[in-house]
């Protein structure tokens, strides 16, 4: 009953058309805008709001999850429960829900506007930087900054740049990971070398870090997130 609510709530919200804003005596008509821009604002509008509600439901099954909820409906996990009797798939609220507890490490006074920071980044982008909020001397607010510039790509690059370790050994004007990736562009096959070449060339550019550990991570956290979209989760 609740999801048909929101349903409809989220249907009232698409299908509502503001009235073209009249213009006064004397002055040129303002032009209506384009279907797909209108649509374009209302499809962004709703995705922020649907984010918001996502991080509500995670924080009800927070609780649900602490307090055992499923088995008072008989069910012998929580995953059963979320799947079958929420009819939500229990991997997808567990990557969602780790976005929440990023949020609750944070003082409690910076909840709120953290909350409102991760929507307005979206799902993907808000996931790749939850492992940097609450953690010592990681200004969250400028990181979040950054985020909304940049492609998810360059966020998991720049998190795993400032939760990586210290890089030991490099020579004078060596790029960390630069051994790395000589090592891979010689053990893959001739055939593919050029390729995975540009691919690197262009996460660095992507990322703006001449970092290869950290763009090939980002690049195995992309492949996670495809293949979690696919229902195989690696990460729970």
């Amino acid at each position: 009953m609740a999801r048909n609510k929101k349903a409809k709530e989220y249907a009232s919200l698409a299908a509502h058309v503001e009235p073209p804003a009249e213009s006064a005596p004397g002055q040129p008509e303002v032009p209506a805008l384009q279907p797909w821009i209108e649509g374009d604002l209302k499809l962004r509008q709703l995705a922020k709001r649907i984010e918001g509600d996502y991080l509500d439901f995670c924080a009800l099954a927070q609780t649900a999850m602490a307090e055992n909820w499923h088995q008072k409906f008989g069910y012998v996990d929580a995953s059963d429960y979320f799947d079958e009797r929420v009819c939500l798939s229990y991997r997808t609220v567990r990557r969602r829900l780790a976005v929440l507890e990023a949020i609750q490490r944070l003082p409690e006074a910076e909840q709120a506007e953290a909350k409102t920071a991760m929507t307005e980044l979206g799902s993907k982008k808000a996931g790749a930087l939850a492992p940097l909020l609450g953690k010592p001397d990681m200004d969250w607010k400028v990181a979040a900054t950054f985020a909304k510039g940049v492609n998810e790509a360059a966020v998991q690059s720049m998190v795993s740049e400032k939760l990586g370790h210290q890089h030991r050994g490099l020579a004078a004007g060596q790029h960390p990971g630069e051994r790395f990736l000589a090592y891979l562009l010689n053990v893959v096959p001739p055939d593919e070398h050029d390729r995975v070449e540009k691919a690197f060339i262009a996460g660095f550019k992507i990322t703006e870090s001449r970092n290869a550990m950290a763009v090939f991570l980002a690049m195995v956290n992309c492949f996670i997130r495809d293949l979690a979209d696919s229902g195989i989760v690696i990460d729970e």
